[in-house]
């Protein structure tokens, strides 16, 4: 369960109550393998028990896939390194996003464990579901009949390691009574500048603001002897020197547990990366150069490409922590509230806990933000990279949850679309650039994705009821459904008749239900927001294409079960498939006979091409129902 806020990178929370997958630097990385410095990020809780002399990794028992699954990891490099510690004996998991709630027992230890992680999630409030940390609470319960002493300590490993002098050039610094600060000596444009601390949120914790720094795991055995025998100590942190081995810094708390009762204490960990190199999909206007993935297209890497919408708020991570633990309160609260709200509903459990799971996607590495504001989003993630840049139009054409929680930021998207990734002609390129700009317009438009963005548009105005919003796009709108139509129903039939490229990445060819269904949603709304702003014109127009293609479809398409496609090549004024199976013999390829003799059914990229089944779902998805019928269409306009 990813722990981040929107468009921040995330550390994820997992089903045994341990972190993983520290994916901090806008760019995704869930991988559980060490990294270039030998170990993977750690962040780990252990409770020591003074009288009874018992100590536990505040953890439940590791999975026997992880166990099974070391290769070298186990020479002393099993992924924190901090695994082989005794771990509580029984664990179990509830999922109530954004809430992960652990709970551990054990025969041995008198004290029930209440784990908790979140990140704040508070709708239409976009700064606070925007924080770059995780917050971790941990309640003990006291289940025996004798008071009981414990000290419970929190360790994080330094998260920002630079890319110079590694380790090295790591800084550690105490906060007195409350947690580390860690930094780096790269240089404050670089990309691997940044910093991150670990702080608690209630009480005042004895500090250690740096580990041993030993090689291989000698920092988390010089650890656990500390914390084992409790015998742990404080200390200032790196004092600036350069000082190699592992790094990381502590926190511990001491106290007593009667019979019965239970105390809680609840630490956040932050993180501020200010500056990115990635570059995708952009276009240089000056020298009509394009950049691709994982490019800096000629930035300096002392100069960052763009930076994140947090570093236009917060200097750095203490500032972040600070914030948390001065508002935790309030940030709780309405996290919670939002959680009852959903939970509440009477609707199946299982659609609560497949909505609330989802949702957890904008507060992945999915998601990244800019610091004007703007999304952008991959499709999904790799473990190691992104998959398929740019708020690909027709990919979160079915994203339904960032409309309705974040309005505001939904919005970005419209505009990235209509006004930088489309052109003169009306055509929009469906993968947007990052960060924000122009895009090259040498690859064919998605129809169903460019389509979609018009119903998205009416569907956002109808969220926002923006007038002066909806008027300023209006024009746009117009003049990439136009493209749409010269593009691919240049004969006004209601349909797409052209090859048209949808979300199959493949090219239907004729008439089908699935993305005709999208355009006729398409040609409604824009006549309904013709009329609302006054295009009388517009509306006219928009309105009868829209009923001529209903009646299209009704009686072209629908075979008296479904909606099928009527695929067709030879009377279309695209001849590129008749030319492409002109010269094929029965020598020609296997390919290219089954091209020939099938016609484009069978193409690259799916085994499916569209029968229509789908109908015109996304049109209700949209908040508009088109009714395949002349009459309903009429009484709905």
């Amino acid at each position: 369960m990813p722990l981040g806020g929107i468009g921040t990178g995330s550390i994820c929370l997992n089903g045994h109550g341990g972190l993983q997958d520290f994916s901090l630097r806008h760019k995704p990385n869930f991988t559980a393998l060490p990294d270039g410095h030998g170990f993977i990020d750690a962040a780990f809780g252990l409770l020591h028990l003074p009288e009874s002399k018992i100590t536990k990794l505040v953890e439940g028992p590791f999975e026997p896939e992880k166990i099974y699954d070391q290769g070298l990891q186990a020479q002393g490099y099993r992924r924190g390194g901090h695994e082989g510690f005794p771990r509580f004996r029984e664990v179990s998991f509830e999922g109530e996003y954004p809430f992960g709630h652990v709970q551990l027992r054990d025969s041995k230890v008198p004290l029930e464990v209440r784990m908790t992680g979140f990140n704040p999630f508070i709708p239409r409030d976009d700064k606070h579901s925007g924080l770059p940390c995780a917050i971790l609470e941990y309640a003990f319960r006291n289940t025996s009949k004798k008071p009981v002493k414990y000290e419970f300590s929190y360790h994080l490993s330094h998260l920002a390691i630079g890319e110079n002098e590694k380790e090295k050039g790591t800084r550690n610094a105490t906060i007195p009574g409350r947690g580390v600060l860690f930094s780096n000596t790269e240089k404050p444009g670089s990309e691997s500048f940044g910093t991150a601390c670990l702080l608690a949120l209630r009480g005042r914790p004895i500090v250690k603001g740096m580990w041993f720094r030993g090689g291989w795991f000698d920092p988390l055995s010089a650890l656990w002897k500390e914390v084992s025998t409790g015998k742990f100590t404080a200390n200032a942190g790196s004092n600036g020197i350069d000082i190699d081995g592992r790094n990381g810094g502590s926190i511990l708390f001491r106290g007593k547990i009667n019979p019965g009762q239970a105390v809680t204490h609840s630490v956040v960990i932050a993180w501020h990366f200010p500056n990115s190199n990635l570059t995708i999909g952009g276009q240089d206007t000056s020298a009509g150069l394009s950049c691709s993935v994982s490019t800096s297209c000629g930035t300096d890497r002392d100069s960052p490409s763009w930076r994140p919408y947090y570093a236009g708020i917060w200097k750095d991570a203490i500032a972040v922590a600070g914030y948390v633990r001065r508002h935790y309160p309030m940030l709780r609260r309405r996290t919670l509230a939002f959680k009852d709200a959903l939970f509440a509903s009477t609707v199946p459990r299982e659609v609560i806990d497949a909505v609330s799971a989802n949702l957890a996607i904008l507060k992945s590495p999915t998601v990244l933000r800019l610091e004007n504001g703007n999304v952008w989003g991959w499709e999904g993630c790799f473990t190691t990279s992104g998959c398929c840049s740019g708020s690909c139009t027709h990919v979160w054409n079915y994203a339904q949850s960032l409309c309705h929680l974040f309005p505001a930021l939904e919005r970005t998207l419209r505009e990235q679309e209509l006004m930088r990734s489309m052109d003169e002609r009306g055509h929009v390129t469906f993968r947007a650039a990052l960060p924000d700009g122009p895009t090259p317009h040498n690859w064919h438009a998605a129809a169903d994705g460019q389509l979609g963005g018009i119903l998205k548009l009416y569907r956002d105005w109808q969220i926002s009821g923006d007038m002066l919003w909806i008027k300023s796009l209006y024009p746009k709108a117009r003049q990439s459904l136009n493209y749409c139509i010269a593009s691919w129903d240049p004969d006004h039939c209601g349909v797409l008749v052209e090859p048209h490229h949808n979300t199959y990445d493949i090219e239907f060819w004729g008439p089908d239900g699935m993305c005709s269904s999208i355009y006729i949603a398409a040609l409604s709304v824009m006549s309904l927001m013709g009329l609302a702003i006054g295009k009388k014109n517009d509306e006219l127009f928009y309105r009868e294409l829209a009923e001529r293609g209903a009646e299209y479809i009704d009686r072209e398409l629908f075979n008296g079960e479904y909606y099928q496609q009527n695929v067709r090549y030879e009377d279309l004024r695209d001849q590129s498939f008749i030319k492409s199976i002109s010269g094929v013999t029965g020598r020609s390829s296997e390919v290219l006979r089954l091209l020939k003799s099938e016609g484009p059914k069978y193409q690259y990229g799916s085994g499916c091409l569209s029968d229509g089944i789908i109908g015109g779902w996304m049109a209700h998805l949209y908040g508009v129902a088109i009714p395949l019928d002349r009459k309903k269409i009429r009484s709905t306009l």
